[in-house]
């Protein structure tokens, strides 16, 4: 059904309760979860699960009435249906709406555990920007503002925290750190799906100039700006800073934050997964290359043996070529020679070295 059709909540009711909705929806080309949805809007009530099945096979069902409502207001079924509610409704009315979604608590009575611990520290006064604190203990770039934003920053963080936890993610305090002094200091982080994410609120400072009272001096000085900053400090983020500007405040952007920093911890598990495979990749390449380079060594290694077995062999034939050319010479000249001789010996020496090299009469003696 290509073109619109307009019903009341009656004529609806009674189709809804006379065909299964899976069937019915694609009668005016809308998904079942769309049809339902448009039921549940209108508070039109469904057959429960099973209904349809227990109707066929005339077991006792139950049909729920339709209740009163007073708003008459027809319904539009059919392909335009939803196109037509996504043009009603402006991608930055979408944004305004879930921004709504997330207001800031205004109590810090009872809030989250982390936001109550930097609250309870101390603030210490920074030595470069004076008149901006951060509360002791805690890494100070993370959080430094002014006494008069103090409240707002902490109730920004405390909403911030509560939304991710309420969304199954985790705050916590950790990281051991040394400051320049040698202390100790730790930092609030977010942790998203196990990635670790860091923030950043801090008052933005107004520069202006100033006599200098010696040469060694700066000719500019700080003060608060009393607008708050929150960054992202993390390069994954699609957007990492936000500010109070002219028509809105800091809290405004809590949904924005909130969706950015998931977004962040989503990249960064992904470059994490894919730096992990890289790295088992490398170390298999690098076992692969180990190994073929010992299978190289020994290959070698049995090369040279046998170069070096051929070689003795050949020396092995020289050697009894010229004794037995020398035995002949003997016989020739000396018509022979007496056993036990010098030349005897050395004779028999000879042959034995001989046999010393030659590596087929070692194999057969092993």
């Amino acid at each position: 059904m290509d073109e619109p059709v307009k019903l009341t909540r009656k004529q609806l009711y009674e189709l809804v309760w006379s065909k299964p909705i899976l069937q019915l929806a694609k009668e005016f080309n809308l998904s079942d979860v769309g049809l339902a949805k448009i039921c549940k809007r209108y508070n039109i009530p469904r057959p429960e699960r099973g209904y349809w099945a227990k109707l066929e096979h005339g077991k006792p069902v139950k049909k729920e009435l339709l209740p009163d409502n007073k708003n008459n207001e027809e319904i539009i079924l059919g392909a335009s249906f939803e196109e037509k509610n996504k043009k009603n409704i402006s991608y930055t009315q979408q944004i305004k709406e879930k921004r709504m979604q997330y207001p800031i608590y205004q109590n810090l009575q009872h809030c989250h555990p982390i936001a109550r611990e930097i609250k309870s520290n101390g603030w210490i006064e920074n030595y470069r920007y004076p008149k901006l604190f951060h509360p002791e203990g805690i890494e100070r770039k993370r959080i430094m503002v002014s006494k008069a934003l103090r409240n707002r920053a902490l109730l920004f963080l405390n909403s911030l925290f509560i939304y991710l936890e309420d969304r199954g993610h985790e705050v916590k305090m950790y990281h051991q750190k040394h400051d320049y002094y040698g202390r100790n200091e730790i930092s609030p982080n977010l942790i998203i799906n196990g990635e670790e994410i860091e923030f950043i609120i801090r008052e933005k400072m107004t520069q202006y100039e100033k006599p200098k009272e010696h040469d060694w001096d700066s000719k500019y000085s700080y003060k608060p700006s009393g607008k708050l900053i929150f960054e992202i400090d993390s390069y994954y983020a699609k957007r990492q800073t936000w500010s109070d500007g002219i028509m809105h405040k800091l809290e405004d952007y809590l949904y924005d934050i909130i969706l950015n920093i998931l977004m962040a911890a989503r990249k960064l598990k992904e470059n994490n997964r894919t730096a992990w495979h890289q790295e088992e990749q490398r170390i298999e390449n690098e076992k692969r290359r180990l190994e073929e380079e010992k299978l190289k060594q020994i290959e070698l290694k049995k090369i040279g043996n046998l170069e070096a077995q051929a070689e003795n062999w050949r020396k092995s034939q020289e050697i009894r070529k010229y004794l037995k050319a020398s035995e002949l010479s003997t016989q020739e000249q000396c018509r022979g020679y007496d056993e036990g001789s010098e030349y005897d010996i050395w004779l028999k020496w000879a042959y034995q070295y001989a046999d010393q090299l030659d590596p087929l009469i070692v194999f057969n003696e092993d």
